[in-house]
């Protein structure tokens, strides 16, 4: 089956946009997922323009609380971050 073209665009930007930032392409495709279901949560629940703004947050301190660590551990701390705020989004926590 052919991709959507805004899937094939979607990916070509995301690679583009890891290798210019030097992120590993594991710690996004092992991220995306949840993050593209906390952005809706958000976007739906509280407000569109705080979607993305939200994902920025949850990789920040992701990446202040894991500096130097193992990609490992990078993803866990991501995934938990972005649980916990979709989490929050909802209004389960």
């Amino acid at each position: 089956m052919k991709a959507a073209p805004e899937e094939v665009a979607a990916s070509t930007w995301l690679t583009t946009a890891t290798s210019a930032l030097d992120v590993d392409p594991r710690v996004l495709r092992a991220s995306i997922k949840d993050v593209l279901d906390l952005t809706s949560i958000v976007a739906h629940e509280h407000s569109r323009p705080a979607a993305p703004v939200t994902a920025f947050l949850a990789g920040l301190a992701a990446g202040q609380r894991t500096a130097g660590s193992t990609h490992a551990a990078q993803i866990e701390a991501i995934q938990q971050h972005l649980a916990h705020l979709a989490d929050l989004a909802r209004g389960t926590r």
